[in-house]
């Protein structure tokens, strides 16, 4: 019970430790569906659920999926409570898709898209969300923007997300944050999956994003404090390698 982090190197078998820990949960009788395993990739996961099945030759296999999957599925289901003009039927837009809306939107505003390109105002925000910062707080802790610059930079953030609203469309990083949205703002939700899920693992640990940790922590915590939280039969578990973290850069 409780947290656990298990930093190990490369082919050691920090996958392999979890895939044995989640079979040795279900042996000892936890219910699949109060695990939840988050992978960094689809086959991963799938490798996982493979594993586990080889292990206890059971179907009974918990969810095993990204933090990406994980939220579209809460938010198919969910994404009402937000009381935004997006439905349970929105699409997702993948990087191609996103550079896209940014050059229509740029098009819009008249910007040169010589200049700047769309994939850069698509990087920039994209770094913003990924390390929780709104776009003008990243901008202004930018020492190379200037004023025009990060006024430009708002004002294609800004229609760009009406673009995505108009669209009932998300982008991979608002998958995440308007889950965490999400759980923040709707309590009854929040207690749902934290109720649900008594034992959370997470693979790769060491590539978890700013708001990743924060969904994590909203599941494993919701509205406890981490350093006195009685665990009460509840667990959290990640593995990685500190020198392995490929966005540290």
């Amino acid at each position: 019970d409780g947290p656990l982090l298990i930093i190990s190197g490369p082919g050691s078998g920090k996958t392999r430790t979890l895939t044995h820990r989640i079979a040795w949960l279900l042996y000892n009788g936890v219910f699949p569906e109060n695990i939840l395993a988050v992978t960094f990739t689809n086959k991963a996961g799938k490798e996982m659920k493979n594993r586990i099945h080889h292990i206890l030759q059971t179907d009974q296999i918990p969810k095993a999926c990204t933090f990406h999957s994980w939220c579209v599925s809460v938010l198919r289901s969910n994404i009402h409570l937000l009381k935004s003009s997006f439905d349970n039927k929105f699409s997702i837009y993948d990087t191609d898709d996103q550079v896209r809306a940014y050059k229509e939107v740029m098009k819009a505003l008249g910007l040169d898209t010589k200049k700047v390109s769309p994939s850069e105002y698509q990087r920039r925000i994209s770094y913003a969300k990924n390390q929780s910062l709104n776009p003008r707080a990243y901008l202004e802790s930018s020492r190379y923007a200037t004023p025009q610059d990060r006024d430009t930079t708002l004002a294609v953030y800004d229609d760009y997300h009406k673009l995505l609203e108009k669209n009932n469309a998300l982008d991979f990083d608002d998958l995440i944050l308007k889950t965490i949205r999400l759980l923040r703002t709707d309590e009854a939700t929040l207690n749902y999956y934290h109720s649900r899920y008594t034992h959370i693992l997470v693979d790769e640990y060491q590539d978890t994003n700013e708001p990743q940790v924060t969904l994590v922590k909203l599941l494993a915590y919701a509205h406890c404090d981490p350093k006195t939280f009685n665990w009460d039969g509840r667990s959290l578990t990640g593995v990685g390698d500190d020198g392995q973290g490929i966005y540290s850069f």
